[in-house]
Formats: structure tokens, sequence, C-alpha cells
């Protein structure tokens, strides 16, 4: 999926297409293949949320990890869901004892 930033943020290609649409001196970058490219955490469009489907570097694989073997609230369950089926990634039901 192709990202564009703007400053610090990255959006989706139809966000980016309304702010350049709704300010056409707007210098958006891009667009940038695969979510923005390799990231160390899931990249999700500023403006909608959307996520960008991004590769990770291997630290970015160890937070998805850790955040879904230790999710304990429903608050971001729909973000790991999607991560974790993207990203090919399974929760190791870790207890709080666990290191």
């Amino acid at each position: 999926m192709d990202a564009y930033t703007l400053s610090t943020d990255i959006y989706c290609e139809m966000c980016a297409t309304d702010i350049a649409l709704i300010n056409i001196d707007t210098h958006l970058k891009g667009p940038f293949t695969d979510g923005g490219g390799e990231a160390d955490i899931p990249q999700h469009c500023t403006t909608c949320d959307l996520f960008l489907e991004n590769p990770l570097t291997d630290i970015g694989h160890n937070y998805v990890q850790l955040a879904c073997d230790w999710n304990t609230s429903t608050k971001h369950t729909v973000a790991l869901k999607i991560w974790s089926d993207f990203y090919n990634i399974k929760p190791q039901n870790r207890r709080n004892n666990d290191v």
C-alpha cells in the first residue's frame, strides 16, 4: 500500500489526496511503497488510522510479538488482530510472572 508523508506524519493515499486538494500549497512526499517502508512499529495513517501494511524491522517484530503476548485489555484488540494476521505472529499467552 502506498504511503505519503508530510513533516513527521504519514498518510494513506486517500487522505493524502484529500490534504492535497484542500491545500494545494501542501508538499506531500511520496508515494512510498510498502506502507512507507520498513519501520520499528506498524504504521497507521495519521488521519484515518488505516493500517498501512509496512514491513517491520526485527525490533518491530519483537514489538508486535510482545504487544500480542501481553495484551490484557480489549482497547487495542482490533489493531493487534490486524497486526498478528498481517505479520503472521501468534500470541504466546505469557503470564505476568513469565520473563
